[in-house]
């Protein structure tokens, strides 16, 4: 075996449950979505406003009690599909933070390389997969070319692999394309309402300063990161956009990431998702089975 102990621990870990993370936070933010004001059965949203007693603390502010109405479930329902979005960008980049820790395990090492890579470096690699089909596991994750873990001697993984890496180099292009070229998703102004739009079906995440962009911006990988940095600190990202109409009247505003409150967009997210984790926990196994028969430096060499 080749993999330190420490890097054979880590994807372990990764292989059996790390890499139902992102999905089983998915699951709940889903449900959060789906739920209706008229549903009677112990919903995520009424266990919070019960179980932390906001109601009680409200009133001691002289607040109206939280009540559960179908305008606090469409509230809900954006903010659920606001959290989906960071959860998608988070899952894509676990699954670009890990093969940039392969393709490094005999340098620095695979747990070391994914605890304290740069930022940026996630990108620049996504980009590199999804600008050419010639970018294969082998190139992106160091592992050995499919031809010479075909002729290893006394490898019994060999007609698994044969069949598998194709379908998983399809996937990881099909991960960074996600990422870099992101479907659905559009750049506005926020405040700024053109004829015969309504914003009510969508959620914005703010970016930044309208005044810090010459030109409104293409939605880039860059600027999915950017968002999914300001989502996560909550309140960088709002339902509220006719509440900004004054403001924009009167000046810039702000640069915003638009997500439609779609089905179709939740059910894309999803899948992104699912396919992250999926690829996570198979690059973690069969990596493991390589270093299990010594063929993961030693086949390469060959090369």
């Amino acid at each position: 075996m080749d993999l330190s102990q420490l890097d054979r621990a880590f994807l372990k870990d990764v292989a059996t449950t790390n890499w139902l993370h992102h999905f089983i936070v998915a699951a709940g933010l889903k449900r959060t979505g789906a739920e209706s004001a008229g549903d009677q059965r112990p919903t995520v949203l009424s266990s919070v406003v019960e179980r932390h007693n906001l109601s009680r603390n409200l009133a001691l502010f002289d607040r109206d009690p939280l009540v559960l109405d179908d305008e606090l479930a469409a509230k809900a329902q954006s903010l659920a599909m606001i959290r989906l979005f960071q959860e998608r960008v988070a899952a894509l980049e676990t699954l670009g933070i890990l093969l940039l820790a392969l393709s490094q395990r005999d340098r620095l090492g695979v747990f070391k390389t994914y605890f304290t890579h740069r930022p940026g470096k996630v990108e620049s690699l996504f980009r590199g997969v999804a600008r050419s089909q010639e970018n294969s596991l082998c190139v992106v994750a160091r592992w050995p070319a499919i031809d010479l873990i075909l002729t290893a001697e006394n490898f019994p993984g060999r007609s698994r692999f044969e069949r598998l890496v194709p379908k998983l180099e399809s996937w990881v292009h099909q991960a960074a394309e996600a990422y870099v070229r992101p479907q659905n998703l559009s750049l506005g102004t926020l405040g700024h309402l053109s004829p015969g739009y309504d914003p009510r079906g969508s959620v914005f995440v703010i970016v930044g300063e309208e005044v810090v962009w010459k030109d409104t911006p293409d939605v880039r990988s860059s600027l999915i990161v950017k968002a999914y940095n300001k989502v996560k600190h909550g309140f960088n990202a709002t339902t509220e956009f006719r509440a900004y109409e004054a403001a924009a009247s009167s000046g810039a505003t702000a640069i915003v990431l638009e997500i439609p409150k779609s089905q179709e967009v939740a059910d894309q997210f999803g899948k992104d998702i699912d396919l992250s984790g999926v690829l996570c926990r198979e690059l973690a196994r069969m990596t493991l089975e390589l270093d299990d028969f010594n063929l993961l430096n030693a086949v390469a060499d060959k090369a």
